[in-house]
């Protein structure tokens, strides 16, 4: 998706955290979508901590599917964020 190894495109981060919190599971994504949590648009905070920040979208009680998203989009994606932060 993105060629600029310095730089992680807006649909990335949406595609990667939508799959990583798909992965999760079911009870675990049902509990925290029903709660609310700080809010952080950034990736890797989000990642070390499900129960201590949301990711806007992805889960909040106004979650969505990120438009274009399929599975293999998002494993990719989140293949991409774990690169890019070195994880």
């Amino acid at each position: 998706m993105s060629s600029d190894k310095n730089r992680i495109s807006k649909k990335e981060v949406e595609f990667g955290t939508y799959y990583a919190h798909s992965q999760r599971p079911k009870h675990a994504r049902e509990v925290d979508e029903s709660l609310s949590a700080n809010l952080t648009n950034n990736p890797f905070l989000w990642l070390e901590d499900f129960s201590r920040h949301d990711f806007p979208l992805i889960d909040t009680i106004a979650r969505q599917k990120p438009k274009g998203y399929t599975k293999s989009r998002g494993k990719n994606a989140y293949s991409e964020l774990m690169e890019f932060y070195n994880v």
